[in-house]
């Protein structure tokens, strides 16, 4: 198969999977998994940006390597089958004024996690470092994945995962986490699954 081939059939593929109507927007924004992380704003001197947003469209397309013959391919589409959205917002905080900033917005979040029922599996604070990673659970359904990692003197982080979950999925990704966060992690999902 020539390039041109291939380039013709990844732009058919992506004309057929991208375009997201309205409704398949206001579906994801309704879906029991979903947090409006748009709320977080970024402050104007954040240092190092991360702002990543996965959509159904996009994950459908990764999804489609669960049946790969390659081993990676195999293992990206696997844990991604199933997923409606990845939405990643990562930044550094350069002084308090900044982290000052954050608190009513995370605060909101909080709110409307103790609202909407999620289950708090983590919770781990080191000094004045926090992190949260709460799951929203329909009918013994993981459907939301909420991660919230803040440090005053560093870096904030925030990802939703939307969609049927698997949670030991998740875990194998390491979202970026490190001791004793990711201890609790672990240790959180070898005490309920």
């Amino acid at each position: 198969m020539n390039k041109y081939t291939v380039y013709i059939a990844l732009s058919i593929l992506l004309i057929a999977v991208l375009p997201l109507s309205a409704q398949e927007v206001e579906n994801l924004e309704k879906h029991p998994g979903y947090i409006n992380l748009e709320s977080i704003r970024i402050p104007k001197n954040a240092g190092k940006i991360t702002d990543i947003t996965l959509g159904p469209a996009l994950l459908k397309i990764a999804s489609m390597f669960r049946d790969s013959e390659d081993e990676t391919g195999e293992l990206i589409g696997k844990n991604l089958s199933g997923l409606l959205s990845i939405r990643v917002k990562s930044f550094e905080v350069r002084d308090s004024k900044g982290m000052k900033e954050l608190e009513p917005m995370i605060a909101r979040i909080q709110e409307q996690l103790n609202k909407d029922k999620w289950e708090h599996v983590v919770r781990v604070k080191e000094e004045d470092a926090f992190t949260n990673i709460s799951v929203r659970y329909i009918k013994d359904k993981a459907v939301g994945f909420l991660l919230m990692t803040w440090d005053p003197k560093g870096e904030a982080t925030f990802i939703n995962v939307v969609g049927g979950i698997r949670l030991e999925d998740l875990a194998a990704m390491g979202l970026g986490l490190q001791g004793s966060a990711m201890d609790s992690l672990r240790k959180a999902l070898k005490e309920n699954y």
